[in-house]
This record gives structure tokens, C-alpha cells and sequence, in this order.
């Protein structure tokens, strides 16, 4: 089996944290992706109701990853996905932002990637493990200090143990969010190297062939578009390479349906 934890918010009961735009949009199309080449999506966004159980406040976000987790199995494959708001505490511990995060309180409501979620990735019976963070930062951390996104990818990278990670974080947010494509440039990119641009000629998406297409993609996008600060990601992990999505079990997902237009204007990158 393969499994799919989506969790999109674009906006936070702390006004602290700026409202993000394409989100929830990019979760709905990841996990309608991924569910036609045979995933299993859990999807949480901050489009449903507050009293729905995948509401993405703190509680929620791990209450039903832990349901998930019951149920995968030692052959599985996890795949978890976050788009949000990210940063790290003044000990250097890697949060994100939930939808109930307090600003004050950020290292106890928020989600704590070495406290809540490494622990339960690397517990997990599954046999393949990726971890997908497009964390958006406003520049600002704690008491006003400036935040480095790259320190936060590499602290996420440094405890990454048995499973791997691809990330893309940026200062400013706005510049990896765009108008024409409807999602992050992160998000637009993994969409499309699933739906086969990744697809080096067998038939199948491995994950190396994979975060190439997703970073080569991003770097090659944001000089076209002359934008200021270059993407960031990492990748890291033990687990070696393997097959996320194999098109010879299921038929290439028709990504038009589902998502937005693909081609964008420079006039049209949100900035």
C-alpha cells in the first residue's frame, strides 16, 4: 500500500503569521494526484469546517497521522507532505506552523519536526519513508530576529534517519507562490514530475529522478523568472532509491484536470 499525509493551511488564528495563498490548493492536488496512481490521501486543510477532525490545528494534524500510522504496514510506503509556515525556536528546533500555533507559545503549539514528527516517521512500520516540506517563511522569527530558511532545512536534514526528505523554503514566501500556476513553484513542480515529467523512460517515477526534476525545476524557473533569491532544498535520508508512482499498475494521471494552468507570465508571480 501506499499512503499519502497532506496537510495544507493557508491561514493561522495568529495574525503573527501572514496568510499564504495556494496551500490548500496545492494539497487537494497533490492528493488528487496521487489517489489515481494508487495512493491512499489523508487530506488536511484549513477549507473545512473548524469542528472537522481534519481541521489542521495541532491536535488534529496528529491525531490522524496516528491513525494513519495503524494502519501502514511493513511493505508500505509514507509518503508526508507539508505546506505551511515554518520556522525554527531559539534552542533550533524546526516548527511548523499549524493552524492554532501561538506565536508566544510557538515550541508547544506548533509542530515540533524533532519532537512530534520524527519520531512517528521513523516508529513506522513502512518500509519506504518521505518527508516533503514547502515551509514558507516571512523573514521574521521569534522577538524579531531574522530567520535563515536554509537553517532550518539543514536542521531537518540533520535528524533525518530512515527516512527522506526533499524541501524548498524560501525568506520571503510571496516569491515562490504564483498566480498563473494556482500553487507554490515546489508544489507545481512535484505535481508535474509525478504526472511523468520525472519519468526518465521506464515507465515508472523513482524518488532520485524525482527531487532532480523538483530542484533542477525550481532553479531553472526562478532564473527565467529574474527572481531575487535562488530556491533552497535538501534532500537526505539512508533508505536508498525507490519507486513512487509505477505507470505500468496505473495509467498517467491526467494532471489538467486537476490542476491549474501550467504555463505563467512573469507579470503573473505573485510578488
Amino acid at each position: 500500500m501506499q499512503w499519502a499525509f497532506l496537510v495544507g493551511i493557508n491561514e493561522y488564528n495568529d495574525k503573527n503569521y501572514a496568510k499564504l495563498n495556494y496551500c490548500i490548493d496545492d494539497v487537494r492536488a497533490l492528493g488528487a494526484l496521487l489517489e489515481q496512481v494508487g495512493y491512499v490521501p489523508v487530506c488536511l486543510h484549513d477549507r473545512l469546517n473548524l469542528r472537522d477532525p481534519r481541521f489542521p490545528d495541532k491536535k488534529n494534524i496528529l491525531a490522524e497521522l496516528d491513525m494513519l500510522l495503524k494502519q501502514v504496514k511493513d511493505n508500505d510506503l509514507l509518503f508526508i507532505y507539508f505546506a505551511c509556515h515554518g520556522c525554527r525556536t531559539e534552542n533550533d528546533k524546526p516548527i511548523l506552523i499549524a493552524a492554532d500555533t501561538r506565536k508566544i507559545h510557538v515550541e508547544t503549539t506548533g509542530i515540533s519536526v524533532q519532537d512530534d514528527l520524527e519520531p512517528r516517521i521513523r516508529q513506522s512500520q513502512a518500509q519506504q519513508k518521505i518527508l516533503m516540506l514547502d515551509a514558507c517563511f516571512m523573514g521574521q522569527g521569534r522577538g524579531g530576529d531574522q530567520q535563515d530558511p536554509m537553517a532550518f532545512l539543514r536542521r531537518v536534514n540533520a535528524m533525518a534517519s530512515g527516512y527522506e526528505v526533499i524541501a524548498a523554503s524560501s525568506e520571503n514566501q510571496e516569491s515562490l507562490e504564483s498566480s498563473g500556476l494556482k500553487h507554490s513553484i515546489f508544489c507545481h513542480f512535484v505535481l508535474q514530475g509525478l504526472a511523468g515529467a520525472a519519468d526518465l523512460g521506464q515507465n515508472i517515477i523513482m524518488l532520485s529522478s524525482l527531487k532532480s526534476y523538483v530542484l533542477d525545476g525550481i532553479a531553472e524557473y526562478t532564473v527565467r523568472l529574474s527572481l531575487e533569491q535562488e530556491p533552497q532544498g535538501r534532500s537526505t535520508g539512508n533508505l536508498g532509491d525507490f519507486i513512487l508512482v509505477d505507470y505500468e499498475k496505473h495509467p498517467r494521471p491526467k494532471l489538467d484536470a486537476i490542476s491549474a494552468e501550467t504555463s505563467v507570465s512573469v507579470d503573473e508571480v505573485v510578488n
